[in-house]
């Protein structure tokens, strides 16, 4: 095992899609036919949460982009959220792609952004923009009757730089619709803008205040890779406020928003699985054999129940190689085992209050009905039997030590039930599996284990 993640993606010019693991070519597709469509300019968002590989497929997109002849542009944000102003890198990126005999085209509208102010330190100037932009009459003559002649003399100033202000942005833009189409005459600019919703609030919100005051010009497609919901997040925190109506203001900042599909999870788990060799460690070398195929399976119903992302996956995934490895010989199954990184990852506070017993029997049970859908119990399935496996050996690993305790609680001497059952949950297989468990070794040792090997979240 020589990787804790997959291996980065590398593009292939001509094929982009060729190593695409979630079958993503459709999206790319479908985000080329909007760009076609609405080829004036306009800014998308891309949305996936974090660590669904929307990176991976930018780049990919990127190379589509490329080959159907567009000039492109791809900016990380979050490496470079340490600029004091992201209109500084956003500059710089355009210039990069500057061509022999466009260096006067770039100096001009480099030349026309120092006149722009964006600290114009009056508060008489905010009040005047806000009074352009439809704040009440009455709020400014309350100023001017209650100021002095400074007051009068700072207010007309303020005026004054703020309609130099607007001057110097329309001349902007135009410097920069004159750059764009000399460097992509025919067909529009991407520029592809990731890992807006890492950055700190200020630089995020910063960066969609400038692309909406200053770039949106004709020819320009931005695509902003996100997740909306965390960029929602940094809205509220630049303005202080959880009652902020983030999805309204982002509004006014994104004309399209299109969700990134999950894509093809039976592969992805499968490379995932070769990656980390569970073929050496589940029951047989044989990747054929039937026990790793219900294995895989099960992994399968977890990660689709959960909705987790490739970087999720990953995570659990590792961490559940090295503690099988780790702790194969304590007598229980490698579903449980599983399970349990699961519960620890995922599940956090049923972990916590399992593993220092402040848990009922019932509330187990309860646990596992309330929050697995049906398919996790399918009797009809061979795979359900790792399902009763994991419910019988969490239960059984409570009284590891007490075997009597557990038969005066979980079943009598006839073999009945001492609990109370969920209907979910199918009596005869549970009590099959109860009988079936081997031996369990010490819930401690496990839990230990885990929690040895478990020691950082941030993979």
């Amino acid at each position: 095992m020589n990787n804790c993640r997959l291996e980065e993606i590398k593009v292939d010019e001509s094929n982009p899609y060729n190593e695409d693991l979630l079958g993503r070519k459709i999206p790319g597709d479908i985000l080329l036919q909007l760009v076609k469509s609405f080829s004036e300019g306009f800014v998308m968002a891309l949305n996936g949460k974090w660590g669904s590989g929307k990176t991976t497929f930018v780049k990919m997109w990127q190379q589509q982009m490329k080959n159907e002849g567009y000039e492109t542009i791809y900016y990380n944000s979050w490496e470079n959220d340490y600029i004091s102003d992201p209109l500084i890198g956003l500059i710089a990126e355009f210039k990069k792609k500057t061509q022999t005999g466009g260096e006067n085209r770039i100096e001009k509208f480099t030349n026309v952004v120092r006149k722009i102010s964006f600290s114009m330190v009056p508060s008489l100037l905010a009040l005047m923009v806000k009074h352009y932009t439809g704040i009440p009459l009455e709020d400014l003559d309350k100023v001017i009757k209650d100021g002095s002649k400074e007051a009068m003399d700072l207010l007309n100033k303020s005026v004054d730089n703020y309609i130099k202000q607007q001057e110097s942005i329309t001349e902007f833009k135009k410097a920069l619709s004159e750059y764009v189409n000399d460097i992509s005459p025919n067909k529009p600019l991407i520029f592809i803008i990731d890992e807006l919703d890492r950055c700190k609030p200020d630089f995020a919100v910063k960066t969609l205040e400038r692309i909406k005051h200053l770039f949106t010009v004709k020819n320009v497609v931005f695509v902003l890779a996100i997740d909306h919901e965390q960029l929602c997040h940094s809205v509220r925190g630049y303005y202080g406020s959880d009652r902020i109506a983030a999805d309204d203001y982002l509004r006014r900042f994104i004309d399209y928003q299109f969700d990134l599909p999950t894509g093809d999870s039976d592969k992805l788990i499968e490379k995932v699985f070769e990656r980390f060799e569970f073929a050496k460690t589940i029951v047989s070398d044989n990747p054929e054999n039937s026990d790793y195929a219900y294995y895989k399976h099960f992994v399968w119903l977890l990660y689709t129940i959960r909705r987790l992302s490739i970087r999720e996956l990953e995570k659990w995934m590792l961490y559940t190689r090295l503690i099988i490895n780790h702790v194969g010989h304590l007598r229980i199954s490698p579903e449980t085992l599983t399970f349990l990184v699961f519960l620890r990852f995922f599940e956090t506070e049923f972990y916590n209050h399992y593993i220092i017993s402040e848990i009922s029997d019932e509330s187990v049970l309860e646990f596992f009905a309330q929050n697995f859908s049906a398919a996790f119990f399918d009797t009809g399935t061979y795979s359900a039997n790792y399902t009763y496996t994991v419910i019988a050996e969490l239960i059984r690993l409570k009284y590891w030590d007490n075997l009597d305790a557990f038969n005066e609680r979980i079943l009598n001497k006839e073999g009945d039930f001492q609990i109370r059952i969920p209907e979910a949950i199918n009596k005869v297989w549970l009590r099959d599996s109860f009988h079936k468990i081997r031996s369990i070794t010490t819930l401690y040792n496990v839990i230990n284990c885990i929690g040895d090997i478990i020691i950082s979240d941030d993979l």
